[in-house]
């Protein structure tokens, strides 16, 4: 079992990998799917796959994504089936809030695939 640290206390936030490079993810229990900032799309190599039917809705309005192939990493779990879309206001809010820029946002049903939970009294997240 591993545990990891939240990077402030004011939000969770992780450090974890995408194409071997540094990232931060905010853990959002709320979210139904993951995020990778498109604003990083080269700086990372993100592999883009095709455009997600529909739209999406979230704190920063309605927006549309496209299916990221390229996967995030985690300690030795591997998170999967991201959206790559534009996520500004959600990633200038969370630097502003607690200094940090976020890449992405991991989702619930990606915290549940890899046995992810939360120990919020502590701010950690913790791997089985």
């Amino acid at each position: 079992m591993k545990k990891i640290k939240s990077l402030t206390e004011k939000r969770l936030i992780i450090p974890a990998k995408l194409n071997g490079k540094d990232a931060n993810f905010l853990i959002d229990t709320g979210a139904t799917v993951g995020l990778i900032s498109d604003s990083i799309r080269k700086k990372y190599g993100l592999i883009v796959g095709r455009k997600f039917p529909g739209s999406l809705v979230g704190a920063g309005g309605s927006f549309s994504a496209y299916y990221c192939n390229t996967p995030a990493t985690l300690e030795d779990k591997t998170l999967t089936q991201f959206l790559l879309a534009d996520i500004s206001p959600v990633t200038e809010s969370i630097k502003k809030e607690t200094g940090i820029e976020i890449h992405g946002i991991i989702s619930l049903p990606q915290m549940e695939f890899v046995g992810m939970q939360i120990d919020a009294n502590d701010h950690l997240i913790i791997l089985e």
